[in-house]
């Protein structure tokens, strides 16, 4: 199956956005090591208003589910 690009958004709680941005850096080392995402590095960026956004890809459809 075909590769799929998404984009995961995430509003931390009030004063806990770097408690967040710890764990949705934690989380890609996962995803890699059960091969579910592509080998293609992930982006983190980071709004004004403090809302995180993560581009990364799915290996397939399966690896979404």
């Amino acid at each position: 199956m075909k590769p799929k690009i998404v984009f995961a958004i995430y509003k931390p709680h009030q004063n806990k956005g770097n408690e967040l941005k710890k764990l949705i850096l934690k989380h890609v080392p996962i995803l890699k090591s059960n091969k579910l995402i592509t080998d293609r590095e992930p982006v983190l960026v980071q709004s004004k208003n403090g809302i995180y956004i993560e581009i990364f890809e799915w290996k397939s459809n399966d690896a979404v589910e």
